[in-house]
């Protein structure tokens, strides 16, 4: 039944997504609990469920790369400041070592290396929530997606009607 609901929200947000942002061929995820959205290639066609809390969905290929999506209330009340320091902590208690950073006014990205695995780690705080997508590919994998990642950051957007960063 809440799907059924959901419906004409979830297809009225993909309709204005601007045409230039999805790539001919990708799939568009949208998230009506943390209002966000993300396209992803036809490569990642298994799809997993809904997390069960609503908070976002993982999609794989058959080479071993997988995108996963999220969103979560602001947990850090140090901004993004403290959100770049707990994400970095949390990476690297995993075992993955940073190799890049970046950061702008609302966002900020961690990418680095992790047991013959490459980790691109993209969050974004809007109001109270940050929305996150990490992908994690094969090394041998790199320049298929090297070019993809800044399509799947063009494409990950804000879907709320009053969306407005803090």
């Amino acid at each position: 039944m809440r799907v059924i609901a959901t419906l004409p929200v979830l297809l009225a947000i993909i309709a204005t997504l601007p045409a230039a942002s999805v790539p001919s061929g990708w799939s568009v995820y949208v998230n009506p609990r943390f209002a966000f959205s993300i396209c992803y290639p036809p490569d990642l066609h298994r799809r997993g469920p809904d997390s069960t809390n609503g908070d976002g969905r993982m999609f794989v290929d058959n080479a071993g790369s997988e995108l996963r999506v999220w969103g979560e209330y602001d947990p850090w009340e140090g901004g993004l400041r403290e959100a770049i320091a707990q994400n970095r902590k949390f990476l690297a208690d995993d075992g993955t070592r940073i190799t890049y950073q970046a950061r702008g006014e609302n966002w900020f990205v961690l990418s680095g290396q992790k047991a013959g695995k490459i980790i691109y780690f993209r969050s974004r705080i809007t109001r109270d929530r940050y929305t996150t997508f990490q992908l994690t590919y094969p090394k041998s994998a790199a320049s298929k997606w090297r070019g993809r990642i800044p399509q799947l950051a063009a494409c990950f957007h804000d879907t709320s009607p009053t969306q407005y960063d803090r």
